[in-house]
């Protein structure tokens, strides 16, 4: 009851008062400290009622606390907390991480710090399975411990205007979101630091994208915080660098359309954001788009021989460099690539490689930051070229072309070079029967009978060669003659006969249809097997699965009725007959 006259009492006499209700506790908070005894002199006794008031708290230097946090007239300090080092479960270890994330704005720590403590979370999903607190993990806890026990932040001053500052420790950008100012003791007033996820959502992302988020994500920020855009957005990157990127990339110009701030290139001298001076960063990526001055390597690979392959000419002779992986066929083309850009390394190159998948890795790679899989086998083949690419000192060129062209020319004479020396013209038969089995259906693709027959092999064999194809387990090679033929997709042909059950009674005719590509059923009781039932047994299957194409049945004298065949044309469904009265197309 009190509440109404209490508003409306802040509302006419204390208009520079913003009132704050928190859970059953109000504060009255006023625009200066010397605000607060007026405050207190004016207020009825309604108002005091209501609102907690911790005046012997006030001072010209610690405002008060509110659950272990403390706050100044310019800053705060985060409450006091103790993280729990007895880790032994998979809960005791997401909760532990929940508490670092809740934190993390707070902590300034980067993503590759926290890395110890995220790998808690992987392995068996069961949450009593144990869990191990590494020496790693238990450094960063201490760390994070002396954080958060020394972290201060600061109110914002409307003065002074707010910046974003892109700082990168590591190839994991960061970002913070404060006030600079020279006459400060601290120039830097940190108010919130922002981090992208620790798992992005590519394998291979550019680093220039990932910038694009950070600035996304800390303008979003910025206007929760202060509903304005930030007055700068400072990059560590040279202007030439940023230009680039800003006309060659479609991220980029997203995340800064609109934006009505001024944007500049050179941090300020200051020992948190000099973190980054040791990473160097460049937004320009290390690949051509046009043929540069140097030599030309083609390369090519066998997941069949497993030769991995790179040559190039020297002068009026081919060289050649050779190796061996065990694998697939992109594995190895990935391979020789990572071969040609370490032999050269130190000067502009051209490579050449009929492979679409080694083209497109090659000009994502440079500058870009890689995700950790789950497979380390996959991970280990994607961070080879990532390294030899980030090892390049110059440009570096790379063209697809297609294989097999007998064109004219220097570029399909050393492609075919390269496919010969990788695919040798004889290689040793394999001794096992179904290993050639399987070596003949990845080239072939024959049917489970053709295998059967042509190597000798069991049903079951000949069917699970074709069932782990990834070519051939959604739709199959053509059936031999004399197989009951099937839909190769819902709703496009139906079997359909009628089966007797006595206990039924006078509906001991039961007429069943199914579907012989997804095996659904419908089933009716009727009195008999004439056409008005054969016709009453479609409308209720109809209502339930759907119009099928085709209806396959015998020749029984009720599927051949000049009502059916109006029927059918009616709802335009094909008819298809089988053998007359025969027990071979039944379906029960």
């Amino acid at each position: 009851m009190w509440l109404e006259p209490c508003l409306e009492f802040a509302s006419r006499f204390l208009m520079f008062i913003s009132i704050i209700i928190w859970m059953t506790s109000w504060w009255l908070c006023p625009p200066r400290v010397n605000c607060i005894g007026y405050s207190l002199s004016c207020s009825p006794p309604c108002i005091l009622m209501g609102c907690k008031w911790l005046q012997k708290r006030f001072s010209n230097s610690l405002l008060g606390s509110i659950w272990g946090s403390k706050f100044w007239n310019k800053q705060s300090q985060h409450q006091k907390v103790e993280f729990v080092h007895s880790v032994k479960t998979l809960n005791d270890a997401q909760k532990l991480v929940g508490v670092i994330t809740w934190l993390h704005p707070y902590l300034g720590l980067t993503m590759t710090q926290l890395s110890p403590l995220f790998a808690l979370l992987e392995g068996v999903s069961d949450l009593k399975s144990p869990r191990i607190l590494m020496p790693e993990a238990r450094q960063v806890l201490e760390e994070a411990q002396r954080t958060v026990s020394a972290c201060q932040f600061y109110r914002i001053d409307p003065s002074i205007d707010v910046a974003v500052f892109i700082v990168t420790p590591d190839l994991h950008s960061a970002g913070i979101i404060g006030q600079w100012n020279d006459e400060w003791s601290d120039p830097l007033h940190v108010l919130e630091w922002i981090f992208l996820p620790h798992q992005l959502q590519k394998t291979v992302t550019a680093l220039f994208d990932l910038i694009a988020r950070l600035i996304i994500k800390c303008w979003q920020q910025c206007l929760q915080l202060m509903g304005a855009d930030p007055a700068k957005i400072v990059l560590p990157v040279p202007r030439e660098d940023f230009d680039w990127s800003f006309v060659n990339s479609i991220s980029m110009q997203s995340a800064l359309e609109n934006f009505s701030g001024r944007i500049t290139y050179h941090l300020p001298s200051y020992k948190l954001l000099q973190v980054g001076n040791f990473t160097e960063l460049s937004l320009r990526p290390k690949h051509s788009q046009e043929p540069v001055q140097g030599p030309t390597a083609f390369t090519d690979g066998s997941g069949r021989t497993g030769k991995a392959i790179a040559t190039w000419k020297d002068g009026s002779e081919w060289q050649v460099l050779e190796s061996r992986e065990a694998g697939s066929a992109q594995l190895v083309e990935l391979r020789a690539a990572v071969m040609a850009f370490q032999k050269f390394s130190q000067e502009p190159s051209n490579l050449v490689t009929d492979s679409a998948y080694v083209a497109g890795i090659a000009q994502r790679l440079g500058h870009s930051v890689l995700k950790e899989v789950s497979n380390p086998a996959l991970f280990h083949s994607l961070k080879a070229p990532w390294n030899a690419i980030q090892a390049q000192v110059h440009l570096h060129y790379v063209l697809h072309v297609r294989s097999h062209t007998n064109l004219p020319g220097f570029i399909a004479e050393g492609n075919a070079r390269a496919d010969k020396l990788a695919n040798p013209a004889w290689v040793v038969p394999q001794p096992d029967t179904l290993g050639q089995a399987k070596a003949s259906h990845g080239f072939f693709h024959q049917n489970t009978h053709t295998l059967q027959k042509q190597f000798q092999l069991t049903s079951a064999e000949a069917h699970d060669i074709v069932e782990s194809c990834d070519d051939c387990h959604v739709l199959a090679a053509p059936l031999p003659a004399g197989v009951n033929p099937r839909g190769l997709r819902a709703l496009e042909l139906w079997q359909m006969d009628v089966t007797q059950v006595a206990k039924f009674g006078q509906l001991w005719y039961v007429h069943v249809n199914v579907d012989t590509f997804s095996s659904a059923m419908w089933a009716s009781a009727h009195t008999g097997e004439k056409t008005c039932d054969v016709l009453a047994h479609w409308r209720q299957a109809f209502a339930a699965l759907g119009v099928p194409s085709a209806v396959k049945t015998d020749n029984g004298p009720a599927y051949t009725s000049q009502k059916v065949r109006q029927f059918l044309q009616l709802w335009g469904m094909s008819y298809k007959f089988g053998i007359p009265h025969s027990l071979s197309v039944r379906l029960l």
